[in-house]
């Protein structure tokens, strides 16, 4: 046997290999059951997502209060030293006191902002971690006991077609429910 024989056979053997691999995965692609689920929607129904939200607002709202009552007391401050500035009744030595003093005060507003601005996103992870995980088991759980391959977020709405027989919306809220123990 040449070696041009042999590199036809080879070449020929592989491209047979690939045809079956090819092939295999068609039929896989075609067997595939697919199912979808709207996850915003499913989110925004849940009642653990309004008491997660109404939590946030509450802590957003008395930091926000806290930061307005001190940027007030922070302008007063600021206004009653330019007054005496304007009227000439701080001497050079004040003058620097009292920029410095204001300087610690606006930093001291900005650590506060910060501060509130990291609570709150803790908060928030620490509230929506436990029903993001609960979610997705739900989604698995009903993924492994009807055979579907793939579960799809419509919500992104990247889906041109869906078939509403294979929106699986209803059974991840129930299984949910029951992962919650209610």
């Amino acid at each position: 046997m040449t070696i041009r024989v042999f590199n036809i056979i080879l070449l020929s053997a592989a491209l047979l290999i690939g045809s079956v691999g090819l092939f295999s995965n068609s039929v896989h692609a075609q067997n595939a059951k697919i199912g979808f689920v709207n996850y915003s929607e499913l989110l925004m129904n849940l009642p653990e997502i309004a008491q997660a939200d109404q939590e946030l607002r509450s802590l957003t709202n008395t930091w926000e209060q806290r930061l307005e009552e001190d940027y007030n007391k922070f302008q007063a401050k600021f206004q009653q030293y330019m007054t005496m500035a304007e009227q000439g009744l701080l001497s050079r030595r004040q003058i620097e006191e009292k920029d410095q003093e204001l300087d610690k005060d606006r930093e001291a507003l900005i650590a506060m902002q910060m501060t509130m601005e990291q609570q709150i996103r803790e908060k928030r992870r620490e509230l929506l971690t436990p029903l993001l995980s609960k979610l997705e088991q739900a989604v698995r759980e009903v993924a492994v006991e009807h055979g579907y391959n793939y579960i799809l977020d419509a919500s992104a709405g990247d889906l041109l077609f869906v078939d509403e027989v294979n929106d699986v919306g209803p059974k991840v809220k129930e299984r949910y429910r029951a992962l919650r123990g209610g």
